[in-house]
């Protein structure tokens, strides 16, 4: 257990490694750095799995928005039928 939590130290330290050649003092940011990079890892991986779930950043201003699909009636759909950007 104790190789393998080493060799988690080490891989994610190994690309920080100039950066620390050329600012010595920042060592002590080391374990920092590594928090980061797993936080950072979770953070992607449910962005990941909440691609599908988008919504207006908007305030709720009670007024109800016909749903239409993305991009239905404008000339990228033309495109899209045409199959070729000469036939719109």
């Amino acid at each position: 257990m104790v190789s393998l939590a080493l060799w988690l130290v080490f891989t994610k330290s190994v690309k920080l490694l100039p950066h620390f050649y050329r600012y010595p003092t920042d060592v002590r940011f080391i374990p920092v750095a590594i928090i980061f990079g797993y936080l950072h890892g979770f953070i992607k991986i449910y962005a990941l799995f909440t691609l599908n779930v988008t919504t207006w950043g908007g305030r709720d201003t009670g007024q109800t928005e016909e749903k239409v699909p993305f991009l239905q009636g404008s000339s990228f759909e033309a495109l899209g039928r045409a199959g070729r950007l000469g036939q719109v």
